[in-house]
């Protein structure tokens, strides 16, 4: 099985979607534009990569690993009189949306999303989580959030998100969690017929978080030492939501698995190529990650997993 992006935990993504309408667009009958601008998008992107893209090695507007970023959004929060570079009290709120995912409560429903798209419009925060319409929906958040709410769990056309009461949110979608949820890390059946399973999953996903696939693979490593032989994921920097975005891309996964299958050997490192220009970058099989150690930035061998 080649699987990129898995959308393992469907009532998750929702509430991740749900969580990000309710602050991006408090009000329901208010859809034209969301609470964060396009330009403060662009002063949080930039300031992340001050913060943090040399960090891998390498200054090239791409994170490595974004996990390792430790810029903290409450920096933009405005001071006193400021009013311009800078983030209001609400825009950051949605901004921390984004990244601290939905929570009840109990404590977190789903993970938030990395660093890493904040400036993209198609494929990025434009088109999933801040792009307005003067009148339907707005962005595929809330297609998916508002939509799975009033279609699967509800079953009303009315259902509204405004002052919808978290507590109630694992009970609401329990029922609709067990026919789309794919959580289980129990892969015995599958490896001891052979079933090999190759994950892949972009840093810069802002469709289906990537610590929604890491964290699985370690919950399924951790029940079963001997699942590395069998189950590898390889997350790429700079991707968007299955492809694109200023990572490598591309990748001959059929091949990939199936050289895997015919030969035995798990993949430790695979040659990720770009879309629209030459050239190549190594990624790593989880939880190393790629360091730069000097050379030429787009040929593997410039790269040593870690």
């Amino acid at each position: 099985i080649i699987a990129g992006a898995p959308a393992l935990n469907f009532t998750g993504v929702a509430a991740s979607f749900l969580n990000v309408v309710q602050h991006m667009f408090p009000d329901p009958q208010d859809l034209g534009a969301a609470l964060v601008t396009p330009a403060e998008r662009q002063l949080l992107r930039n300031a992340i990569e001050a913060k943090c893209d040399a960090a891998d090695g390498l200054r090239d507007s791409m994170l490595q690993d974004p996990s390792a970023c430790d810029f903290d959004p409450t920096s933009l929060l405005c001071r006193d009189t400021q009013t311009s570079q800078c983030l209001s009290a609400d825009k950051l709120a949605a901004v921390r949306a984004v990244y601290d995912g939905p929570r009840d409560g109990q404590g977190p429903l789903h993970f938030g999303f990395p660093f890493g798209a904040e400036d993209v419009e198609d494929n990025g925060w434009g088109s999933w989580l801040t792009g307005g319409a003067e009148q339907g929906s707005p962005n595929a958040a809330y297609n998916f959030g508002v939509g799975i709410m009033r279609n699967f769990v509800y079953h009303a056309a009315d259902w509204g998100y405004a002052d919808y009461d978290w507590d109630t949110f694992r009970t609401d979608v329990a029922p609709v969690a067990a026919v789309l949820d794919a959580n289980n890390t129990d892969l015995d059946a599958f490896r001891q017929q052979g079933g090999k399973l190759l994950m892949y999953h972009g840093w810069a996903d802002v469709a289906l978080t990537g610590y929604m696939s890491t964290d699985y693979i370690e919950r399924v490593y951790m029940r079963d030492k001997t699942a590395r032989d069998d189950v590898r994921l390889f997350m790429m920097p700079g991707v968007l939501h299955c492809y694109d975005g200023i990572g490598p891309s591309v990748v001959d996964w059929l091949a990939e698995v199936a050289k895997w299958h015919d030969t035995g050997q798990a993949p430790d490192t695979l040659n990720a190529s770009y879309p629209d220009k030459p050239g190549q970058r190594k990624l790593c099989a989880w939880p190393r990650k790629p360091r730069f150690i000097g050379g030429d930035p787009e040929r593997p061998e410039s790269y040593r997993c870690r």
